[in-house]
């Protein structure tokens, strides 16, 4: 009995160990480049919102890195658009309170995005819009 214990061991194991890998595989096959996009895009307009509510820099903060998230997926995406997103992001971070004062315009802008999730094109066109509206108060 002792000696048949640790093969039957062993292949459970295994058996649990591969139900295991194709349960996650599936489930991470649920989370598209897409999804993570638009997921960093609500949270950022979300973050930003209550910022403007609230003046708390935590949400301002908050917002900026679900921003770089969304451009982040974009560029795994390969999408168009992308190079001014970034420009966009470093203003966010690197200069802060230019873009605080900006706050709503690119909120106006992730709505616009968010109204059309899927369509690139006007996500490139927005990102262009953003950064120039963001390099134009620097």
């Amino acid at each position: 009995m002792k000696r048949s214990f640790w093969p039957i061991l062993s292949i459970f194991l295994a058996a649990v160990c591969a139900a295991l890998f194709f349960l996650w595989r599936g489930v991470a096959a649920e989370y598209r480049m897409e999804d993570l996009r638009l997921h960093g895009m609500i949270h950022a307009h979300t973050r930003f919102s209550d910022y403007l509510d609230s003046g708390e820099e935590g949400d301002y903060w908050y917002g900026t890195a679900e921003f770089q998230t969304m451009v982040d997926c974009a560029m795994a995406e390969n999408l168009n658009g992308t190079a001014d997103a970034n420009a966009a992001a470093g203003i966010l971070i690197y200069n802060s309170e230019l873009a605080q004062s900006r706050l709503r315009d690119v909120c106006a802008i992730l709505e616009t995005c968010m109204a059309q999730p899927d369509n690139t094109a006007q996500w490139e066109i927005s990102m262009n819009e953003l950064r120039h509206l963001l390099e134009e108060g620097a």
